[in-house]
Formats: structure tokens, C-alpha cells, sequence
């Protein structure tokens, strides 16, 4: 049986259906927006229940209108709020822009809409404007309300000057200052120029005085600088101005430099700017030229140092002062006992008076110089020192088969010995010999090694040949020969000899140039059988070069007016190099050969 629809299935709190409860089978209804839902473009909608409808829990088909949500008045609006025109604006006593904003917070049946009102803030007073003290006068900007203005002025004693400051009328922070500038535009701040009176005689500090023809602040005698014109104006905390003094310093003497019990800075204590006095050493010290030191022109720096280069200070001269190293007063030497024989008391020390200077005495070697000596530079004496007895040189580590200098276990001060080379090896002896003031007990002698060659070998080693006693590659052989002579546990050589390699025969290219477009060469066209044992040495003069060339022909039945030419490589000890063609023949069929012609 047909049955009525159920309401159609839509928001009752946006829409108005009530007129579409039981719609029978083939019945519509209108549907419309439920306040405060407003249509967007047609009025109302509609919804119809099925003309074949037996199922009573089917809703109509529905076609409800577009609504949209207009935010009603709230019933309690904040007094930061006015409506004006049907619209939100912000009160006089608030800045900003109002804006509404409304959300469902309850559905049906109650159906309730809140409506939120925003963007207006409450207008407030500047914070009071605040000022140096000492500068500017802020007194009548305690509190401006927004929208309101004052005026702040300079203080003495600074130039008076005022500026008006405004509280803006869009102020809604209590904190923030009021602002240099009217309603309608800003400025940074107040600038005051701070005055000063010209000083009395009895302010001026030492070192300015006033120069009355060029009306100019200048340096009093004693002080150098440039100071300014006009002076620069400060301002104590009890709002009391006053000139600054700067610009001049006064000349002090440089500062003495750091006591050194080697240097004399007596002349120099003191000393003033542009002056200069002379450095020289003190005792036991002494210098061939003294130093001189200056302080530079226009000092002004109490800690300055005077400028000044130490002068080279050296021990004074020895003359009968003790004996210098007591562990040698009993020392010989490796011949002779060591004497002094100038009698200067200074064992292995002598005076050379020609040179005016100390020298190590016969069977001491070294250098003679004398140092200043103590426990600290305050408290030196002069010393001799550098010269020590004489010693055997050592002979230096030799190879024990092939150098023969077993006599000899130490070479004495000044004399020599002879290095020759142990039997088979052979070569011209040399001398080493041991300086006359050798102190070096580990080495010092001057020695050169002989030249020790290997002894011939047994046996002919192929390759290789001698010729007027010097060995050398055979001549199809290519190289330097070196002789190896290692000697075995019993000092008994074996010479090999290494370097030379035997010279290779050049083969024939795959084409002429070699690289790509090049003419093949071909076997069947081209004979190379001349070349087939040509070799060519780089040790070659002019007038063996010829031996490094080979013709090339044609092969029967090939004929050409002129033979090719080809070079093997100088010094080819590698197989399969290919030869160097020079030029090839012009191999051509002239006659065809007869049918029993041999196969070329």
C-alpha cells in the first residue's frame, strides 16, 4: 500500500520545513532559509515525496535553497562598539576596525547563534615623555591623552629651542612615549646645542693659550698638538657646562731603557725629546764602537723608550786570569805532551801578537775566543775557551775486501796514510790524511775512496768485449757495460757484467706512413728480404750509418725503375719494431709472366 514521506532530511536550524511533514505519496512542499539564514539567490526550495512511495520512514526528495548565515545583533555589544548605518564601527573612545564574526553553538530545536564583535581597542594616554634632565624641558608632557599635544623645549645651558610632541590619536598602548612632531608628521627628537662661555684666564688648563691675533686655541711651550677651534663643550651632572681642554701633550723625556749589566746607559737617564746620548758596555764587557740612542722629537709618552741598538759587547781581553778548563791541565796529546810556549799561563792557549788575538797553542786545535763566564751576566769574568788537545783521526767505516788500510788503526794530528784496493780488484791508491788540529776523535780525517774495479771474469760473457783494456758492447749488441763484483763470505769476486743488450732486427710496417689513408704493404708486391738482417747500433759513427739502411724491391713479376729505401731503428732492442720507410718502389705488372712462372 502507498505511505506517506517522513520530513525531508535537512538542517531545521537553516531550513524551514515545516510545511513538509506527511507529504503523501506524490505531494511537494516549499522550503525556505530559517532566520537569521538568509537566501543567496532564490527564495526557497522544494521537496516532493515519491508518487510510488511504501516505505513511510523515506524522506522526500529535497532541493532546499542556498542560505547563508547574517550574524545577528549581539544582545549585550561591548562599549567599544556603535552600530551605525546597519553597521559595526569602533566607538570614538577605540581604535581600529570592527569586525563581526557569529558560529552556531547549539542545534535544533534551540537553534542558538553567538555573535563575536572584534578589531576595536581602547584608546589611552602616552606614557610620560621622558628627557635629559640637564637638556630638555618635558614638564608640561606628563600625560597627553591620544590626540593631544605639548611642547618641549632646551634647557640652559643649551640654546633654547622647542619642539612640539604629540600623543597620536591611534595610541592604544600605555606604554608607549609620546612623539616629537605634530598630528600630522614625526620628527626623531629634540636636538639642543649644548653653549659654553668663553673660559676665564683661570679656567685654561696648563698647556692651551689663546692666541688673540688669529683668535685660535694654540699649544703653550712645552706641548705639542693641534687643538680645535672652538673648544669642545661638556656638561657636568649638576647641569653645569664647561670647556674640555684637548688636543696638546706635554713633551716628556723617554723612558730609560731595562737595566743590563752588559750595556752603560749613564749618559742616557733623562733624556729629553729630540735628544740622543751614546750606549757603550760596562765592564768586564767592552765594544770597538759605541751606540747611540735617541728620543724622538715631540715625545709625549712617559713609557716611551728611547730608541737605541745594543752595541756588540765582547769579553775583555784575557791576561792573567786562571786557567780556563782544570780537566785539562794534565791532557797530552796522542804525540806530545802540551806545552805552553808563549808562557801566557793559559794551558793550550798562546798570544798572536801580529794579529792581536788568541790562538790555539801547537797540539791543541779548535778556536780561541773568550767568553765571559759567572752567575750571571752581572757577575762575569772573561774566560778563554774553544781550544782542546789534539786527537788520532778514525778512519772511516771501509769495506773489508776491497779497501786495504789494515796498518793503519788511527791516523796521528798532520799525518797521512795510503788507500789502495785489495787484490783482485784494482785501481790507483789514494791519500787520507788527519788535520794538524784534529779534536775529533770520531772521524776528522780527509779522505777520497779509490776507485776499485772488478777483476775480468773468468769466462767471456757473450756481448760483451775489451778492446785496449776497456770493456764494451760487441757490436751487435747495444748498451753501456757495468762490471758487478759482489765478493762472497771469502772476499773472492765473481764479475758479471750487465748494460748490454742484443741489437733486434726492424720488421716491415702494416702500412706507409703507419696512420690512417696510409699505403698497405702488402708481402706478395714488396721484397724486404734485404732488411732481414739489418741492425743499427747508435754507437755507429758516419761512417758505419750505411749499415743502418736496406733497399726494398718488387716481387717477381713486379718491376719498378728504382728501389725503395728503408731504415731500421738506431739502438732497437725490442722485437717486432717496425722499420722507418723512406721511400717505397713503383712495383707495376709490365708483362704478364707465363703460365709456368713460379709463385711469387
Amino acid at each position: 500500500a502507498l505511505r506517506p514521506c517522513v520530513g525531508p532530511d535537512v538542517d531545521l536550524c537553516e531550513f524551514d520545513a515545516s510545511g513538509c511533514a506527511g507529504l503523501l505519496p506524490g505531494q511537494s512542499c516549499n522550503i525556505t532559509c530559517m532566520p537569521p539564514w538568509y537566501a543567496v539567490d532564490e527564495p526557497m526550495g522544494s521537496a516532493t515525496c515519491a508518487a510510488a512511495n511504501v516505505d513511510p520512514t523515506t524522506p522526500p526528495d529535497a532541493s532546499p535553497p542556498v542560505c547563508t548565515l547574517v550574524c545577528p545583533d549581539p544582545p549585550n555589544p561591548d562599549p567599544g562598539y556603535v552600530k551605525t548605518d546597519g553597521r559595526w564601527q569602533c566607538a570614538d573612545t577605540h581604535w581600529g576596525e570592527a569586525y563581526t564574526d557569529c558560529e552556531l553553538v547549539s542545534g535544533f530545536p534551540t537553534c542558538s547563534v553567538l555573535t563575536t564583535l572584534s578589531g576595536c581597542v581602547e584608546r589611552v594616554p602616552c606614557a610620560p615623555l621622558t628627557a635629559d634632565p640637564c637638556e630638555i624641558d618635558v614638564s608640561d608632557c606628563a600625560s597627553l591623552a591620544p590626540g593631544t599635544t605639548c611642547v618641549a623645549s632646551c634647557k640652559s645651558p643649551y640654546a633654547y629651542k622647542t619642539a612640539s610632541v604629540v600623543c597620536p590619536s591611534f595610541n592604544t598602548d600605555p606604554q608607549n612615549p609620546p612623539r616629537y612632531g605634530t598630528l600630522t608628521y614625526f620628527i626623531d627628537t629634540l636636538t639642543c646645542e649644548l653653549e659654553c662661555a668663553f673660559p676665564d684666564y683661570s679656567e685654561f688648563e696648563p698647556g692651551y693659550v689663546w692666541n688673540f691675533t688669529t683668535s685660535r686655541w694654540e699649544c703653550d711651550e712645552g706641548y705639542v698638538g693641534n687643538p680645535p677651534t672652538p673648544m669642545r663643550c661638556d656638561i657636568t651632572s649638576n647641569c653645569v657646562a664647561f670647556t674640555v681642554f684637548e688636543g696638546c701633550k706635554k713633551l716628556v723625556p723617554c723612558a730609560d731603557p731595562a737595566p743590563d749589566c752588559r750595556y752603560n746607559f749613564t749618559n742616557c737617564t733623562g733624556i729629553g725629546p729630540g735628544g740622543n746620548c751614546t750606549v757603550d758596555c760596562r765592564y768586564p764587557y767592552y765594544a770597538n764602537n759605541y751606540t747611540v740612542g735617541k728620543c724622538p722629537e715631540g715625545n709625549t709618552n712617559v713609557s716611551r723608550v728611547m730608541d737605541w741598538e745594543p752595541p756588540v759587547c765582547s769579553c775583555t781581553q784575557v791576561s792573567n786570569m786562571s786557567f780556563p778548563d782544570t780537566t785539562l791541565s794534565n791532557a797530552t796529546s796522542s804525540n806530545a805532551t802540551p806545552s805552553n810556549t808563549t808562557g801566557t799561563g793559559h794551558l793550550g792557549y798562546e798570544w798572536n801578537g801580529t794579529l792581536e788575538n788568541w790562538m790555539c797553542a801547537p797540539n791543541f786545535g779548535g778556536a780561541a775566543y773568550s767568553q765571559c763566564e759567572g752567575p750571571d751576566v752581572c757577575w762575569a769574568e772573561p774566560r778563554l775557551q774553544g781550544c782542546v788537545p789534539t786527537v788520532p783521526c778514525a778512519l772511516p767505516p771501509l769495506g773489508d775486501c776491497f779497501i786495504n788500510a789494515t796498518s793503519w788503526a788511527g791516523v796521528l794530528p798532520g799525518r797521512d796514510c795510503e788507500l789502495s784496493c785489495f787484490a783482485p780488484y784494482h785501481g790507483t791508491p789514494t791519500n787520507a790524511s788527519c788535520p794538524a788540529d784534529n779534536i775529533n776523535a770520531s772521524g776528522g780525517l780527509i779522505w777520497q775512496l779509490p776507485d776499485c774495479q772488478c777483476p775480468d771474469p773468468a769466462a767471456p760473457q757473450d756481448g760483451y768485449v775489451k778492446e785496449n783494456g776497456v770493456w764494451s758492447c760487441r757490436d751487435d749488441w747495444e748498451g753501456s757495460p757495468t762490471a758487478l763484483c759482489p765478493p762472497d763470505a771469502a772476499c773472492v769476486p765473481s764479475t758479471v757484467f750487465v748494460g748490454c743488450d742484443a741489437l733486434q732486427v726492424s720488421v716491415p710496417p702494416p702500412k706507409w706512413p703507419n696512420e690512417e689513408g696510409g699505403v698497405e704493404i702488402y708481402p706478395c708486391l714488396y721484397d724486404f728480404s734485404d732488411c732481414d738482417a739489418t741492425i743499427c747500433n747508435s754507437r755507429w759513427g758516419p761512417q758505419d750509418l750505411t749499415r743502418c739502411y736496406c733497399n726494398v724491391a718488387c716481387h717477381y713479376p713486379y718491376s719498378a725503375p728504382r728501389s725503395g729505401l728503408a731504415r731500421a731503428e738506431a739502438g732497437n732492442i725490442v722485437e717486432g719494431t717496425f722499420l722507418e720507410i723512406l721511400r717505397l718502389p713503383t712495383c707495376a705488372l709490365e708483362v704478364c709472366p707465363p703460365l709456368d712462372a713460379p709463385a711469387a
